[in-house]
């Protein structure tokens, strides 16, 4: 496994031309824990938006394992970096197990979400039957074991 170093070299980003961090040299390394910590609006946020390529550096660059983020396909990049924002827009409701299942959107193929929503809505089904006293039959049960195996692989 690579050892991933996320770095930002002479970076300066901000927004409508009123730069919010300004020439900052950063190093996160592999497999440890980093602290980003200051007072409200000096641009931690910023600094991590534009980490996510959610903002476009206005000078210097940012790089993961010394390739630029703005080289690696979009797919790729979201498989390796992840953000998940103070004031995330969640729907009402949403249990935090779909949520965080949402950043598993990177590694679905094709359909593979239309394929989760049908397998879902069988095993709510069999989930009601059984509280509503029905006995699933053992053949039920391994094929809704074996669905759910499939499609976590």
């Amino acid at each position: 496994m690579n050892e991933l170093v996320l770095q930002a070299q002479n970076l300066s980003v901000g927004y409508n031309e009123k730069i919010i961090v300004d020439h900052m040299d950063l190093i996160i390394p592999y497999a440890k824990i980093s602290v980003i910590i200051g007072a409200n609006g000096c641009g931690k946020s910023t600094m991590l938006k534009s980490f996510a390529r959610l903002l476009k550096p206005e000078q210097g660059m940012v790089t993961l394992d010394g390739k630029k983020l703005q080289e690696y396909p979009t797919k790729m990049l979201a498989r390796t970096l992840g953000l998940l924002p103070q004031s995330p827009l969640v729907p009402e409701g949403i249990k935090v197990t779909d949520l965080i299942s949402r950043g598993r959107f990177p590694y679905q193929k094709p359909f593979t979400i239309f394929v989760c929503a049908s397998m879902e809505a069988k095993i709510k089904r069999c989930q009601e039957r059984a509280r509503e006293g029905e006995q699933l039959t053992e053949k039920e049960i391994e094929q809704n074991i074996r669905r759910i195996n499939k499609n976590r692989a």
